[in-house]
């Protein structure tokens, strides 16, 4: 009888050790599906910071480049202005000098006419 309480006892330890063992086995498969959720969800928060960085990047080169077309289309106004007064002082420097020269010929010419009409006479 003695060894039937032995023996009895011995299945309730086994019983109990088997019990603990499945206790802890849960607990830790538990710890680790919660520390997989985990790692899937800080996955997910820096992929979706990351698509915000490059968002935040794309549209700061988008800024850029707008303000680069901007600086680009006020120089291309300045030169355009430059040239357009170049090419005004050109053509009345060269209206100025065509008369000069044209008023010179004339006065030639009617130097010489009078030369020819004293000579005539």
């Amino acid at each position: 009888q003695r060894l039937k309480h032995l023996l009895h006892e011995h299945q309730n330890d086994i019983t109990h050790k088997k019990t603990e063992v499945e206790r802890a086995l849960k607990m830790a498969q538990d710890d680790d599906r919660e520390a997989e959720l985990e790692v899937k969800e800080d996955r997910r928060l820096l992929s979706i910071a990351q698509r915000e960085i490059e968002l935040g990047h794309e549209e700061y080169i988008r800024g850029l480049k707008r303000e680069q077309d901007q600086k680009i289309t006020m120089l291309r106004h300045e030169f355009e202005r430059k040239a357009n007064e170049v090419q005004k002082t050109f053509e009345t420097r060269t209206r100025k000098k065509r008369e000069d020269l044209e008023k010179a010929r004339k006065e030639e010419i009617k130097s010489i006419e009078e030369r020819k009409h004293r000579m005539i006479d």
